[in-house]
């Protein structure tokens, strides 16, 4: 060993090379691969590496002295010199090679072919690679697995992806323990999973935040300045300007220290790039990227091309920074460069993965907005949603967390397809996008990841008749472009690896790249041009063609056989703004409200905050969100003489009890004026299947305490209000049956649905955890726990269900983002359940057996459902006494919350209306079919 690294140092010329009797600690690789480099650029006119390669194999050891030589060029990020070694040293191995200096350098071998963009071939011998991995190398198994990670990215496969960071998850910790800089590698490649196809950036901030304080102050493997520049691009969605200090930070530091190309700079680099074309996109109005930021990120993003176009030309992050450039000089107002920089990424777009192509086509649209070209703008953001499907396989396999991550990634092509389409007075696309947007958040509301009935990830709004034939014209085109580029590529590769093993390149193969050169800049000419017909046809109003008729007249045909005297509201909140998609039985309206989603997101917590509490003050809260979402579109709803209205909500928005905003200029509640319900589009095609004309309830609920759970003492009662057991009851106002604690278990549950009940009625306790279906759970009388996963997998027959109430559960609480809200009732309208009654928040079991039996007394006496819960809701407002049947008892029983009278911190109840706040009648909401 010793006498054949002497050997080398004495072929090459360097200065030192004692230490690298340690290299495979790595602690030297950097020292040594910077010497080799420096020969390598000192002696342009022969190739150094390939003579080095040559004279390695004169030394005592060769196997040994190359694979050396292969880690310290990788550690040096040059990938291009290391790849000869690592390929000599993986065909010649030493004969006495341990079996995890073997397993070295095949990964070092995978890593470099990924680096120069072979990953299709380091993933064929990734397998082989790991079974070489002793059992008692943890690091190196990790870093096998973490290589395994970056491939599947790099190939856009998120199901391996995700896979594979699962293994890695679990390695971490006590890695972390035995190594701590092989546990910051492995942290990195999984921060990377969570940020670029997660969207889980918090998660991966924490991590390379955890990973920054592992690394010992002189960090001799120079980890610390990569772990900070990934930190960087984490943070962009995150906190733009900790993102920009991070990333400046980085940058200044590592051109300090003279380390021009190290792997720190370059994601750096790309950080500031990303940053500032998010900027331009969507402007934050407190914090405004001003020139003074802009100027310095061009000149950066010019720098981190040309690192890409020398070192990693074949993994498509050099055509989306170019995309990422053109936005970035749109804001500096210099549109001629932006545009010639968007020319070349979209020429250069075609035949990379899919992220690649919808970076481009997501910057390329704002472009195109910028000129004036909204139509092409419209047809861009179509082309990149339609690509979503590609991360279906991901979506499958994550939790339900990971997966709204996922959705939240992918906001800002929703939002902006939305706002482009009410500029464009385009309402029908506008409301289908919407419905599209809500049937995906339903899809991953769902922790094991199965598709419902129906589902088609990224299923892009439809097409116009125009863009279809611009889309088909355009297939034309890329299609043989794309195949040229992979052709080419792959010309180029293997002219790369002969010239840097230092043998001649055959001419035959001289001539292909010749000629591929000169077709591909045909062909990338071509389809410009054919892009520049897209658009100009696309602005052509006699050529564009009138949106697909389902998506404009669905929602109103839905309407004028459902009940013309309904309108659908559906509202869609945007990170500047909010949108308002007003559909009535004959026309549609749509209004932009000037509020962030931050702004908007803050006085729905007040609101909330407010309506939960009996003894707070409410009505300036109330007044304020009515002003943001119904004042805009009153003149309309009055208009059309509307007494129901259906409302879609977004976010934070769906925790809003809508019954209770208050009308500032008349004082009255919203459930005053109009029947309220929640439209999810699962029961879309439920709304023409006619009710019962005749209503039998099977009534079943817990009134004993269970572990955890206080006892509701007025469940009994309540059902006894709705339910009449016996022709001779005086009670009730339904036929059907009472179960009660011990009597409804499973059995009893799975009989009443399958029995001749189109009513069911639960009254118990249920705990919701947000996405989490075996976590959430409605407690039974038994005290079992029926999940939301039992409810999916088919165990219970719903088919049968008209209206499924759920009287005081726990329908959405603290920690969701509100898509939960939908979700349960999605998931048993799916189950085939017409309409569900649930509630907003725990409440007081008294005063819930009084309005549940308002309720059913108005709907069976043939009053429509929403009208009967409006009635109900109504009667509270106006001083509600006991029902008939119900018999308030002595104690103060609460369910889920404990009971406050009126009075104290501000709401001063009135001794004749003691159920008046809305705290007591305003979390019930119906959703589904409304009649």
């Amino acid at each position: 060993m010793t006498g054949g690294v002497w050997a080398l140092a004495a072929l090459l010329g360097l200065p030192s090379v004692g230490r690298l009797a340690t290299l495979e600690d790595g602690v030297t690789a950097r020292t040594v691969a910077e010497e080799i480099i420096t020969l390598q650029a000192q002696h342009t006119d022969r190739p150094v590496v390939g003579e080095t390669l040559a004279r390695t194999r004169q030394t005592a050891d060769p196997g040994r002295v190359q694979g050396l030589l292969c880690a310290a060029a990788l550690w040096r990020d040059a990938p291009w010199v290391a790849l000869p070694f690592c390929e000599a040293a993986h065909a010649g191995p030493p004969a006495a090679a341990t079996p995890a200096e073997r397993a070295r350098v095949a990964l070092d071998r995978l890593q470099a072919l990924r680096l120069l963009g072979f990953a299709a071939k380091a993933e064929a011998g990734l397998k082989a690679a790991m079974a070489l991995v002793p059992q008692d190398a943890p690091r190196l198994m990790a870093r096998a697995v973490a290589l395994g990670v970056e491939l599947a990215l790099d190939l856009d496969a998120p199901g391996d992806a995700v896979s594979r960071g699962a293994d890695a998850g679990g390695m971490l910790v006590p890695l972390t323990q035995v190594d701590p800089s092989a546990g910051v590698r492995l942290a990195m490649a999984l921060a990377r999973l969570q940020s670029e196809l997660l969207g889980q950036a918090p998660m991966a901030r924490d991590m390379l935040n955890a990973a920054l304080g592992l690394l010992a102050d002189d960090d001799p493997l120079d980890l610390k300045p990569r772990v900070q520049a990934q930190l960087a691009q984490a943070l962009v969605a995150v906190d733009r300007q900790a993102a920009v200090a991070w990333a400046g930070a980085t940058v200044d530091g590592v051109l300090e220290a003279g380390q021009g190309v190290q792997r720190g700079l370059l994601p750096a680099l790309l950080a500031v790039a990303e940053v500032a074309a998010a900027a331009v996109r969507r402007p934050d109005p407190d914090h405004p990227m001003e020139a003074d930021e802009l100027e310095p990120a061009d000149k950066l993003a010019s720098l981190a091309g040309t690192l890409l176009a020398t070192r990693r030309p074949n993994r498509g992050q050099g055509v989306a920074l170019l995309a990422t450039q053109a936005v970035i000089r749109a804001g500096l107002g210099r549109m001629e460069a932006a545009r010639t920089a968007m020319d070349r990424a979209l020429a250069d777009s075609v035949g990379h993965p899919a992220l690649v192509r919808d970076q481009v086509l997501l910057n390329a649209a704002h472009l195109a907005e910028l000129e004036g070209r909204g139509p092409w703008a419209i047809w861009a953001s179509k082309q990149a949603l339609a690509r979503l499907a590609w991360s279906d396989e991901a979506s499958r396999a994550l939790g339900a967390e990971a997966r709204a991550a996922w959705l939240a990634q992918h906001r800002e092509l929703y939002e902006s397809l939305t706002r482009r389409l009410v500029a464009a007075g385009r309402l029908g696309e506008a409301t289908a996008l919407e419905r599209q947007f809500k049937a995906e958040e339903f899809e991953r509301y769902r922790s094991d990841g199965a598709r419902g009935d129906g589902a088609s990830a990224g299923s892009a709004v439809g097409d116009t008749a125009g863009e279809a034939e611009v889309t088909r014209r355009l297939e034309v085109v890329q299609g043989p472009l794309a195949r040229a580029a992979r052709l080419q590529a792959e010309r180029q590769q293997r002219r790369a690896a002969l010239m840097l093993a230092g043998e001649p390149v055959p001419e035959a193969l001289k001539v292909e790249i010749e000629a591929g050169d000169a077709w591909l800049t045909a062909a990338r000419a071509l389809w410009l041009e054919a892009l520049e017909q897209a658009g100009a046809s696309l602005a052509d109003p006699d050529a564009g063609g009138a949106p697909p008729a389902q998506a404009s007249e669905a929602l109103q045909g839905t309407l004028a056989q459902a009940d013309p005297t309904a309108a659908i509201l559906q509202i869609v909140v945007g990170a500047q703004r909010t949108y308002l998609l007003l559909t009535t039985a004959k026309a549609q309206a749509a209004h932009t409200v000037q509020v962030s989603a931050e702004v908007l997101n803050a006085e729905v917590a007040a609101l909330r905050r407010a309506v939960g509490d009996p003894r707070a003050p409410y009505r300036a809260a109330a007044e304020q969100v009515y002003r943001r979402v119904i004042e805009p579109v009153r003149g309309e709803l009055n208009a059309a003489g509307v007494k129901t209205l259906v409302v879609s909500l977004d976010g934070a928005l769906r925790y809003v009890p809508l019954a209770a905003l208050v009308d500032p200029a008349t004082g009255r509640h919203l459930v005053e004026r109009f029947a309220l319900a929640r439209y999810h589009d699962a029961a879309r095609g439920q709304l023409e299947r006619q009710g019962p004309t005749a209503w039998r309830v099977a009534g079943l609920g817990v009134t004993e305490a269970k572990a955890g759970f206080t006892p509701l003492p007025a469940v009994g009662r309540e059902l006894e209000a709705i339910v009449r057991r016996a022709a001779d009851d005086p009670d009730g106002v339904a036929e059907g049956i009472v179960r009660l604690d011990a009597e409804f278990d499973r059995s009893t549950l799975a009989a009443a649905l399958a029995g001749p009940f189109p009513g069911v009625h639960l009254a118990s306790h249920f705990q919701f955890k947000p996405g989490v279906d075996r976590s959430s759970f409605l407690l039974l009388g038994d005290g079992a726990q029926l999940t939301v996963a039992d409810l999916w997998a088919g165990s219970f027959d719903f088919k049968g269900v008209d209206l499924l109430v759920l009287s005081a559960c726990e329908t959405a609480v603290d920690g969701g983002d509100g898509r939960e809200v939908d979700g349960l009732a999605g998931v048993v309208q799916r189950r085939g359940v017409r309409s569900v009654v649930a509630s907003l928040w725990p409440v007081a079991d008294d005063s819930t057996a009084t309005l549940m039996a308002r309720f059913y007394e108005a709907m069976t006496s043939g009053t429509p459902r929403a009208q009967a819960l409006q009635a109900a809701q109504r009667t509270f407002l106006a001083g509600a006494s006991a029902a008939k049947g119900v018999k308030p008892g002595a104690t103060e029983a609460t369910r889920g919350v404990a009971r406050a009278d009126g009075g104290g911190a501000g709401f001063v109840a009135d001794p004749e209306r003691p159920y008046a706040h809305p705290y007591y009648w305003a979390p019930f909401v119906l959703m589904g079919a409304w009649r």
